[in-house]
């Protein structure tokens, strides 16, 4: 076809990989290892702190989920694994614990306590409906995981706060406890 070129869509798929690949990176926050769980060093303003939206009940769900991929669901928060993340059946626990803060657990049967690795990323919705707080609807929140017993923030994820359903979506390559920052 005469005058016809390709250079901007070649620009277009350029373009977009790098954007994936930018987004896909996740920053670092360093920690002090003696700080209370809201120190984080931030290089970009404010140290991020842990939202606090106290609850006195555990909630945690339990599923069977194979090769095939699925879900793990507790109320608004939700672990979408997709096929090919596990080589073979696994038992996984979603658990909200009790806590001052917004958490939550995601076990593997045989890894409790221990980090748990995928073979491919998954999804993670942490739902803070629960908050009653109006400045949780304008600040803008993070995920993090963070140490399970001394609730230090260990590293953001590179996540979205979709203020409308009140949820903070992330993905990740492995299970552990993770907690959401404003």
């Amino acid at each position: 076809m005469p005058g016809f070129t390709r250079r901007p869509l070649a620009s277009a798929a350029v373009l977009a990989v790098s954007l994936v690949t930018l987004l896909s990176c996740s920053e670092t926050t360093a920690v002090d290892s003696g700080s209370a769980p809201d120190e984080a060093i931030s290089l970009f303003g404010s140290a991020p702190r842990l939202v606090e939206c106290p609850t006195s009940e555990t909630q945690s769900t339990t599923a069977q989920i194979g090769v095939d991929g699925g879900l793990l669901q507790l109320g608004g928060t939700v672990v979408t694994i997709p096929v090919g993340a596990l080589l073979g059946d696994t038992e996984f626990t979603l658990t909200v614990p009790a806590s001052r803060y917004v958490e939550v657990q995601i076990e593997a049967e045989g890894h409790e306590g221990q980090r748990f690795d995928f073979e491919l990323p998954v999804v993670v919705n942490v739902d803070y409906s629960r908050c009653s707080r109006s400045n949780i609807l304008r600040a803008p929140l993070t995920a993090w995981y963070i140490d399970d017993d001394t609730k230090q923030l260990l590293e953001e994820m590179v996540s979205i706060d979709d203020k409308l359903l009140q949820r903070v979506t992330f993905t990740t390559g492995h299970l552990s406890t993770y907690a959401i920052a404003e």
